[in-house]
């Protein structure tokens, strides 16, 4: 009994004293997906709002609703969890399609006509909001793209409708964006890095890595530069959100950062599709960039890459925006890493987004070579932090981990951790208020790996 209650106090200690994060935006975006992953299917709890694909305005206003599949009980199942659902405007369509929506964007006729329709649209069928996503407003929209915004924001307004935000490119190449007038008026923007490389890209130029964490090398384009430059427009981080893909890209290349040779066959693959037939097959090699925090996969002749985003990558991002005290992200798209029983990426940005986890990432995430275990300090009163380093795991699966405390007598005390966790550096904290002074052990157990480390508490 006296060693169940000093288990209690350091495991309530432990807790008191362990990582947790802010609730952050994990916004999804849902479109013609309702056979593949239906509203069942979700886990509620991994997002805080849908975005809905896609409506789009044509010259004079009238909103053109053919592309979305209305999904009634999406929407109701999703407010039932407390989940906000926003219809989402544009997108990448056709040449025709984005010529209309910039149209009605310079008229201001055509403009009052689609916020009354708009509003209309959202109060009939129950959304929360809505999400813009031209793509993209140049210097002759970039006025009237500001005005369009800020008069949507008072229509919803009066009409007791509370989100509005934005998809926005990597960087505003374009000269598009007002940030200045329209940073007040949206409640986010969901930055769109990814696709910096794909089957567009003509023979000799770069196989980037498809959504990069940071730029490294011949990498020119990531997220980490993306962030900056929104930034330093003046979007305030609090209203920033990352894109992360549940999708990579099948390249023909030698290697990762080396030049496509041809574009033939070039396409896009769902995460889903990358894990049940590529990840797994004896043809293809796994390989991790250290420098940009990403993986890829590269076949054995060498001729071919899949640029993606895994359980490992898709952590680190998330660490990045609790980091940099971001939003959120926006997830293009949710269903495309279902696998029929469960969703892995978005699993992944619920634990390290939404939800309490005992370990935290430290060194500023590097990515170790081989397993470790130690803790400072030592000798503690009453507290230390146990360190330990967990390496890439066979294709990059998560691996059970689990930390201990033992006496000298081999008396198992209790259990800190039991949990998957992906490769990276992890904190976990151990008060021993309650113990008399001495020598105890520390038994890291991470899949067939097994680790003592010696923890002395002089009181």
């Amino acid at each position: 009994m006296k060693k169940m209650i000093l288990f209690f106090l350091f495991a309530f200690a432990l807790l008191s004293n362990s990582f947790a994060q802010n609730k952050k935006l994990v916004i999804g975006y849902y479109n013609w997906d309702n056979s593949a992953y239906p509203h069942s299917a979700i886990d509620f709890s991994n997002l805080t709002h849908l975005c809905h694909a896609f409506i789009w305005p044509a010259a004079d206003g009238y909103l053109d609703a053919s592309e979305i599949a209305l999904y009634p009980s999406l929407i109701s199942t999703a407010h039932s969890n407390g989940v906000k659902v926003l219809v989402s405007i544009g997108g990448y369509g056709t040449a025709a399609q984005t010529k209309g929506f910039k149209d009605m964007v310079n008229s201001a006729t055509a403009r009052a006509a689609f916020i009354k329709n708009l509003v209309d649209f959202i109060k009939t069928n129950n959304y929360d909001g809505a999400d813009f996503d031209l793509e993209y407003p140049g210097s002759s929209e970039r006025a009237n793209f500001a005005t369009l915004l800020i008069d949507v924001r008072a229509a919803f307004k009066a009409n007791n409708i509370p989100l509005l935000s934005a998809a926005v490119p990597s960087s505003d190449w374009n000269g598009g964006y007002d940030v200045a007038k329209i940073k007040d008026v949206l409640d986010w923007i969901g930055i769109m890095t990814y696709d910096f490389t794909g089957p567009w890209d003509p023979v000799g130029t770069t196989a980037y890595h498809n959504s990069a964490l940071y730029t490294a090398g011949k990498q020119d384009y990531s997220i980490d530069n993306s962030v900056s430059s929104w930034y330093d427009k003046g979007m305030p981080k609090s209203k920033i959100c990352i894109g992360m893909p549940f999708y990579g890209y099948l390249i023909n290349a030698s290697d990762i950062l080396s030049g496509i040779t041809s574009t033939s066959g070039e396409k896009s693959l769902s995460y889903n599709t990358i894990a049940s037939s590529y990840l797994n097959n004896s043809d293809w090699e796994y390989k991790f960039d250290n420098s940009t925090k990403n993986p890829y996969l590269r076949n054995k002749a060498h001729t071919q890459i899949i640029t993606f985003d895994d359980t490992t990558s898709t952590r680190l991002k998330c660490e990045y925006v609790n980091n940099k005290a971001l939003a959120g992200t926006i997830i293009w798209k949710i269903a495309q890493s279902y696998n029929g029983k469960t969703n892995p990426l978005l699993e992944t940005v619920g634990k390290y987004l939404l939800k309490s986890v005992v370990s935290v990432e430290a060194n500023d995430n590097i990515i170790p070579a081989e397993y470790s275990l130690t803790n400072f300090p030592n000798p503690f009163n009453p507290s230390t932090t146990i360190t330990y380093s967990i390496p890439l795991q066979k294709q990059s699966a998560l691996v059970n981990v689990k930390i201990s405390i033992y006496d000298m007598l081999g008396r198992n005390l209790g259990m800190l951790l039991d949990q998957e966790q992906s490769a990276g550096v992890h904190k976990v904290v151990f008060n021993a208020n309650g113990l008399p002074s001495g020598i105890y052990l520390c038994k890291l157990e991470a899949g067939s790996h097994v680790e003592l480390h010696k923890l002395i508490f002089s009181k």
